[in-house]
Formats: structure tokens, C-alpha cells, sequence
């Protein structure tokens, strides 16, 4: 569906509007280590190895030879689940996110001329790129897909303070203070490491080098390299034709 502001449409899709250098205000974006595991691995538990290969063949085709090299799955008789939700994160979460913090720190794609599409380039803005992998002692889903791990959206509460009927165990309270503190500073100024409340600097993303970004742990934060995974080796190279994004 397209991105709405109120009553107004944007003229263009975040993601398309990313891709051509358009966007020219600081951006924070991340995912969570575990985010696909709602979408696909809730289903069918425990998933066993014939109906994982099944369906990885289904999605992929004949590339279901590279995924099944760079994703190692358990045995036969073993639960699959794990490993399908990390084959589809970094293929519809991590990967596609990180050409997106590409295509806004380097701002060198195309530009579009339409008339329709009145949005000014102006210098590479800041991006900052997070992965969330702190796992939280309630599951917001109530789905044992997600027991302690880092489902879809489970930063929220953090960064929100919202753990409603929950009650943040001490780790998570510390977490989501210097998430809080992070996110406000963003707000503030554009620069999560404004108000000095970490002793870790979330480094800028830079796509020509590590395209370093943080990661959030269960007890602390820390820094990653963000390149030479399986985005470079596979999911930045190929994708399968039904994969369309941006599409209405």
C-alpha cells in the first residue's frame, strides 16, 4: 500500500524514493534478528527438513542450492524452523534494508525528472543502522515461534517504554533506557550519539567501507561490520522474479 502522511500521499515509496537518492533528511533504520520467525516459522512446529527444502524450493527454484550452502540446517528429525526464519529475515528484512541505507549514504542513483516528482536532492545525509537481537523475558505474540528471540517489532516496548501487562526483567530496562535515550537524541538532532548516554558511538553507515551500524544485545551494545555477508554473496546479486519491492 502506498505511504500516507494524514490525508496526503507521498509521491513515491520510501523504499523507491531511497533507491534514487531522494531522501535528504538523517535516517534511522534497523531490524530485528529474528523477524521473520512470525511470519514463517509460527506455522508448522516442529518444521522437518523434507517440508523446509520443499518450501525453500517453492520460493527460490533452482537457487535453493546457494541458500541451502550459506544456510546450514539441521539434520533429519530435526527442527527446521530456526533456519527458515533466518533465510527469509535477511532476504525480506536485513539485506533489503541495507541497499536501502546504501542507496541514502551514497545518494548516487539516478535521479528522477518527472514533473510529478518535485523532491530536491541536497547533500548524503546521515544514516544510522541498527540490528535489535535482545530477546525480551514476555512474548509480546504469545506465539512460540517467538519465545526469547527478537521477533518482529519486539524493540517497540523498548524504545517506547510500553511494556504494558509486562514487566521488564533488569537487562531490558537497561536496554531500553539507552534505546530510549538513542532514539530521542535522533529525534532531537538527527545524531543518535547526541546526548553521550551510551559509551558505545553508533558509527555512521558508510556503503563504500564496513557499513558498520550497532547491535543490540542482551547485555550491552555493540558495534558490528555490516558487510561481506550473506546480503554481498547472495540476496544483493539475485532475486526471485516475484520479489517486487515498492509494489502497490
Amino acid at each position: 500500500s502506498p505511504a500516507v502522511l494524514e490525508d496526503a500521499e507521498w509521491p513515491i515509496d520510501p523504499e523507491t524514493a531511497a533507491a534514487k537518492g531522494m531522501i535528504n533528511k538523517p535516517l534511522m533504520v534497523g531490524s530485528n534478528d529474528a523477524d521473520a520467525a512470525l511470519f514463517v516459522a509460527c506455522g508448522k512446529n516442529p518444521l522437518h527438513k523434507l517440508e523446509y527444502e520443499a518450501g525453500l524450493s517453492v520460493a527460490f527454484g533452482t537457487h535453493v542450492f546457494k541458500v541451502n550452502h550459506l544456510y546450514k540446517a539441521p539434520g533429519h528429525g530435526e527442527d527446521c524452523s530456526v533456519t527458515l526464519s533466518n533465510v527469509f529475515t535477511d532476504f525480506l528484512f536485513r539485506c533489503p534494508l541495507r541497499r536501502w541505507a546504501d542507496g541514502v549514504s551514497t545518494n548516487s542513483i539516478e535521479s528522477d525528472t518527472s514533473a510529478t516528482l518535485q523532491i530536491e536532492q541536497a547533500n548524503t545525509p546521515p544514516v544510522f543502522v541498527y540490528r535489535f537481537n535482545h530477546s525480551l523475558a514476555f512474548n509480546v505474540f504469545n506465539k512460540s515461534c517467538c519465545d526469547n528471540k527478537p521477533c518482529h517489532a519486539t524493540e517497540v516496548p523498548l524504545v517506547f517504554d510500553a511494556s504494558g501487562p509486562y514487566e521488564f526483567s533488569e537487562s531490558t530496562t537497561r536496554m531500553s533506557e539507552i534505546m530510549m535515550n538513542m532514539w530521542g537524541s535522533f529525534a532531537r538532532s538527527g545524531d543518535p550519539n547526541s546526548a553521550k548516554t551510551s559509551e558505545i558511538e553508533w558509527p555512521k553507515f558508510d556503503a563504500s567501507g564496513s557499513r558498520q551500524g550497532v547491535i543490540f544485545q542482551q547485555d550491552e551494545v555493540q558495534t558490528y561490520d555490516g558487510s561481506g555477508d550473506s546480503c554481498d554473496s547472495l540476496w544483493d546479486t539475485w532475486k526471485p522474479f516475484w520479489y517486487q519491492p515498492g509494489a502497490q
